[in-house]
């Protein structure tokens, strides 16, 4: 799942103030450290006292996309992807091109849906050109599903773009990728 939302956990924090800020909840501040603590039990693995407080903070700010994105996350580890999507939906109402919730969508979709996890990628390129992981998966999507062109010139993008997933190319194009990329 995609956690690379910027830096840190400080410029993840930074955000969700700005966010909640941006909700007009008189209480920012205290939603802003009820969302750090939910964020550090999700890293320390206490994904039901982390769900907690997520709720906490969408009870009080219920466009919190952060917020939101992180239930999503903690659904989509467990399984759960009816909830993760909706989750996911949510926040992408607060914040239509949050990134991190549209890939994390994609990577749902492409296991059920694939036309529409094409289609969440394209739209993820086009906000953030500089997306190696999106071209991975749009050509591998694009490969198997009969566009072998548009997938090989998007893996090639992908590799361009970060060289080491050359060797995730699965072998029958790797070396059509490699000779369009330049790499060895």
């Amino acid at each position: 799942m995609h956690r690379n939302r910027a830096t840190s956990l400080a410029a993840l924090v930074a955000s969700g103030c700005v966010a909640m800020a941006a909700c007009g909840g008189s209480d920012g501040n205290s939603q802003a450290s009820t969302l750090a603590a939910a964020l550090q039990l999700q890293h320390q693995g206490q994904l039901a006292a982390a769900k907690q407080l997520y709720q906490h903070v969408i009870a009080a700010q219920p466009s919190n996309y952060v917020a939101h994105y992180d239930l999503g996350v903690i659904a989509q580890q467990q399984g759960d992807d009816s909830t993760a999507l909706a989750e996911y939906g949510a926040a992408l109402t607060a914040h239509p091109n949050y990134v991190p919730a549209l890939y994390n969508q994609a990577t749902i979709y492409q296991r059920t849906d694939p036309a529409t996890a094409i289609d969440i990628y394209r739209r993820i390129i086009a906000l953030q050109p500089h997306a190696p992981s999106a071209y991975f998966n749009l050509g591998l999507l694009e490969t198997r599903s009969g566009s072998v062109q548009r997938g090989i010139q998007d893996l090639a993008q992908a590799v361009s773009q970060q060289s080491d997933l050359l060797g995730r190319v699965p072998k029958r194009f790797r070396t059509v990728v490699a000779t369009v990329t330049g790499s060895s």
